[in-house]
């Protein structure tokens, strides 16, 4: 959690490799299951990414290809990743659409990014990110373009792919409130650093740094007017 500007982004994507052109990283580690992630070649990373970590970025719309069908977004990490045959990846697309809760999947996979509402276009995401049963799901601000409601649907769709495939999830939220719903650890940043972590009843409900104090007194209630 943190302002707008404070590096939460940046540090995911560079957790995923996705960084800019002109962007390095130029010191320090990232160990995932006790490999150094910096230390990887290029063919090394991409077996790990999207196979063992994976992202679902806050505007589907911009993130899904507009010119593929939606089955065949969903089933490009299956394609890399394993050797199952033309007619397997086809029932695994659809059991995968089944399980993020997407009507009718076999109409929808020759469906258009276009052709889908924001919060269908978000399971689309979470489809893609989960096919392969990752280790290490990210999910940068996942409800920022959707209704309330749909948010809490999305939401509870993650705490569930959490419990059936048991993969951590680093979630990058503005809204505390939401944090302390569904997180189980929280860290702070500010200014590009994380300047307080811990517990989330503990940060949220005895905060030590004076920004994390500021956050938590930013936020509105019914008394303050």
């Amino acid at each position: 959690v943190g302002e707008s500007g404070c590096g939460k982004s940046m540090l995911a994507h560079s957790i995923t490799g996705l960084l800019s052109d002109g962007i390095k990283i130029l010191g320090g580690n990232i160990i995932f299951n006790g490999v150094n992630l910096l230390k990887l070649t290029k063919n090394e990373f991409r077996k790990v990414l999207g196979k063992d970590i994976s992202m679902v970025f806050q505007e589907p719309l911009s993130s899904l290809n507009p010119l593929m069908k939606i089955g065949r977004q969903v089933s490009e990490n299956l394609k890399l990743h394993t050797t199952l045959s033309k007619n397997e990846i086809y029932h695994k697309t659809l059991e995968i659409l089944r399980k993020v809760e997407l009507p009718y999947p076999e109409k929808l996979i020759n469906y258009y990014p276009h052709q889908l509402s924001g919060g269908m276009r978000q399971r689309v995401m979470i489809a893609m990110a989960v096919v392969l049963g990752p280790k290490l799901l990210i999910a940068d601000e996942p409800t920022t373009a959707l209704d309330v409601t749909i948010q809490a649907q999305i939401l509870d769709l993650l705490l569930n792919i959490n419990r059936t495939y048991g993969c951590t999830i680093i979630f990058i939220f503005h809204d505390l409130a939401v944090v302390n719903r569904i997180c189980n650890r929280v860290a702070v940043m500010y200014a590009g650093d994380i300047v307080e972590e811990g517990d989330t009843k503990s940060v949220l409900f005895n905060p030590h740094h004076p920004y994390t104090k500021g956050l938590i007194a930013s936020i509105p209630t019914k008394e303050k007017k």
